[in-house]
């Protein structure tokens, strides 16, 4: 027969082994929480501040200041989030890949991290909380217009935000130093597609139904850099009469409105045909139309700072959020 007189020690050493069992899985459990939560308002911060990043880099503004100075709005374990300079990346998003610089920047990476003191500490008294978000602006355009983007005569990119006074002219020779600026752009519309119907009616079935378009009217998908459009000249006559003021035997007159064109990586002066590149958007303010709609006709207008001075939702791109 066993001796049981002294088992009484064994039970209270298996209670105090699984108290302190329970107690580190209750430890771990209250330190994974605060991780858990934490992650997420650090993530709240990427994502706050990088929208604030993008949209002050949309507006012309300082995109590492905008992302800096928004941080301390929001809070991170209970103290007024901060992130620094180095934590703000400014470059391009193509649409599925962000790449640092670029010469036409339309996106802002952040990447912040924050330190915490671990409750209880058993493996760490300490851990840091690392997240990341990227914001990027993009832009539907309000007309079928594209800009080139490539000087010729410098072999570099032409900047129009130089140019004080823009003469956005369509033509299919190289006659002249102005010709060639622009193109029309066959954005792909579901109700009337260059494919199957021809460019032409494809760049009238851009514009709304108070400028000859279709019935519903049809909002085109957002641009983004990076992104390939078919562009090509000539004069297209419909549009033109499209665009032009009644007075002149048009339905639609854009006289002293602003729109927000792409650059594409096109060469300027010589036709404006194929599938160029994105590479950034401009302001441009129309001063005056054609009074007819002859080969070579040109829009001629100016570049407006209104997104650094006047931001709004019509000539301004808008960010959000890609990743």
């Amino acid at each position: 027969m066993k001796d049981r007189t002294n088992q009484g020690g064994q039970a209270l050493i298996y209670t105090g082994v699984l108290s302190l069992a329970f107690f580190a899985l209750a430890a771990i459990a209250v330190d994974a929480g605060r991780h858990v939560f934490v992650g997420r308002e650090t993530q709240a911060i990427a994502d706050a501040t990088a929208l604030a990043g993008a949209t002050a880099l949309a507006r012309g503004g300082d995109a590492v200041s905008g992302a800096t100075s928004f941080a301390p709005q929001d809070s991170v374990d209970g103290q007024a989030a901060t992130i620094g300079s180095g934590d703000v990346q400014v470059g391009s998003w193509s649409g599925s890949t962000f790449a640092v610089g670029g010469l036409s920047p339309n996106a802002v990476k952040t990447t912040p991290s924050f330190t915490i003191n671990n409750i209880f500490g058993l493996w760490s008294p300490t851990s840091t909380i690392h997240r990341e978000a990227i914001a990027a602006f993009q832009a539907a355009p309000p007309l079928p217009i594209v800009l080139c983007g490539t000087d010729p005569n410098t072999g570099g990119p032409k900047d129009w935000n130089a140019v004080s006074s823009v003469t956005i002219k369509f033509s299919t020779s190289n006659g002249g130093t102005d010709a060639n600026t622009a193109a029309w752009a066959a954005y792909s519309n579901p109700q009337l597609t260059a494919q199957s119907q021809g460019f032409g009616p494809a760049v009238q079935g851009y514009l709304p139904p108070s400028c000859g378009g279709p019935t519903p009217s049809w909002v085109p998908t957002p641009q983004t850099v990076g992104q390939s459009i078919p562009i090509s000249n000539g004069s297209m006559t419909n549009l033109c009469h499209g665009l032009l003021p009644p007075s002149v035997g048009g339905s639609c007159n854009i006289e002293g409105q602003t729109f927000l064109f792409p650059i594409v990586d096109a060469i300027c002066y010589q036709p404006l045909n194929g599938s160029p590149k994105i590479t950034g958007f401009i302001p441009i303010k129309i001063d005056t139309l054609p009074t007819d709609c002859t080969s070579g006709w040109a829009l001629t207008g100016h570049v407006v700072d209104s997104c650094a001075t006047a931001p709004s939702a019509t000539t301004c791109p808008s960010a959000g959020l890609v990743e």
